[in-house]
């Protein structure tokens, strides 16, 4: 997730949805059925790297960037990684090393077929004990093949192939015989899901907490969640109006500031705010107060209300899941709590507090997340809804974010 494959959605943060889709996703998800559409697979908590071949040769890319410029051979890995630690260096090499030896080796027409000669990128992950992030996967290294995306001229994703990861691993195992040194090639780790025993209840719980959300700006289900950020917006534009010396503020304005804020839409100019300055000079200057404040933040507060909604409902859907890469899920979900009991304790030691305040929240949002036995031996799972590619994470994020701080603090 992130650099050159983009940013993967938990399924509130699509403002395209409507309110009857997160029902339906709860749904399905409670009744272990996400795997409508396809499988269900592991969000593996290792590092990212993307595949390609170009005139028969194995190329990777991190970000973006490296996809505009056609890639890295394994020279250009080597130099990108050369002044990290050893460790997170040797993960990214032997794995090119492996990778370039084993595709080099597949017909001209499947290099083709799958990689369309730059055009289609393989999203791998890197699977190293030695550079364990958060999940301790207690085995072997090992290369995941995700999936294949497309992309058009400007390199932004137009859809994947099929089923494209569980093929590459497929036709690379079968042409090498496993000569590769370092690295297992596996396909994408399907999910095995089961309905939850408290189904009706938790159903129930779910549907009634959107609605209640859904109750505040009288939203239906047919709405989109985007409706949520407008009316949010709306109601804040219209008080900040009403406080000022334009309380009979007209449309013409308050759309377009809605738009501003919402959407980041920055047709509608300051500088035709500011000629109001004469008439509401009041108003101008919460305008511009207005402006000078983080809205990325302000929307993520907006948004707390669906993350604590779909990280509870994310932490039951993963307890219903088993087949986890981990191959000893027990003992991976006991280092997990084991190295967040550390990190908790660490930070909380630490003669600056400056740390304490990120700490507390993200505390607040396990415990929002109701019973940490319920914790799951990885970082998530994905899946697929009308098309779109989504992820459930559970307590892995707050975890994530509070092993982060420890290392932060050192």
């Amino acid at each position: 997730m992130g650099g050159a494959y983009g940013h993967m959605a938990h399924p509130f943060d699509d403002y395209g949805l409507t309110f009857g889709d997160l029902k339906s996703i709860i749904d399905q998800g409670l009744q272990g059925s996400l795997d409508k559409e396809e499988d269900v697979t592991e969000k593996l908590d290792g590092q990212n790297l993307m595949i390609s071949m170009i005139d028969g040769k194995v190329v990777a890319a991190r970000n973006k960037g490296d996809l505009k410029r056609g890639g890295m051979d394994i020279h250009g890995v080597m130099s990108k990684f050369k002044h990290h630690i050893p460790t997170v260096r040797d993960a990214f090499v032997f794995a090119m090393t492996d990778i370039k030896t084993s595709l080099q080796r597949v017909s001209d027409k499947v290099q083709k077929e799958l990689f369309n000669n730059g055009m289609n990128w393989a999203n791998i992950e890197i699977i190293y004990p030695a550079t364990r992030n958060v999940i301790d996967y207690d085995g072997g290294a090992q290369i995941v093949f995700h999936g294949i995306l497309k992309y058009d001229e400007g390199f932004n994703p137009r859809g994947e192939i099929r089923g494209g990861g569980k093929k590459l691993a497929t036709i690379v195992n079968k042409v090498n015989g496993n000569i590769q040194k370092k690295f297992a090639f596996k396909g994408p780790n399907i999910l095995n899901m089961t309905k939850s025993k408290d189904y009706t209840r938790l159903r129930g719980k779910f549907f009634s907490a959107l609605s209640k959300l859904q109750n505040i700006y009288r939203l239906k289900d047919s709405d989109e969640v985007s409706l949520w950020h407008q009316m949010f917006w709306l109601e804040y534009i219209l008080a900040g109006a009403n406080s000022t010396d334009y309380p009979n503020i007209t449309d013409d304005v308050l759309y377009p500031l809605m738009k501003r804020w919402a959407f980041s839409d920055k047709s509608f100019k300051m500088t035709q705010i500011n000629k109001m300055k004469v008439d509401y000079p009041e108003f101008v200057d919460w305008v511009r107060a207005t402006e000078k404040l983080d809205h990325v933040d302000m929307l993520k507060d907006n948004m707390k209300p669906f993350e604590k909604i779909f990280f509870e409902l994310g932490v039951e859907i993963m307890s219903n899941v088993s087949n986890w890469i981990a191959p000893n899920p027990d003992k991976t979900v006991q280092q997990l709590k084991k190295d967040l009991d550390s990190a908790v304790k660490s930070i909380r030691a630490k003669a600056d507090t400056s740390s304490l305040g990120k700490l507390n929240t993200q505390l607040k949002k396990i415990e929002a997340m109701g019973d940490l036995n319920k914790l799951s031996p990885t970082e998530g799972l994905v899946f697929k809804y009308k098309g779109k590619t989504y992820k459930f994470t559970g307590f892995f994020a707050p975890i994530n974010q509070i092993t982060g701080l420890m290392k932060f603090a050192r």
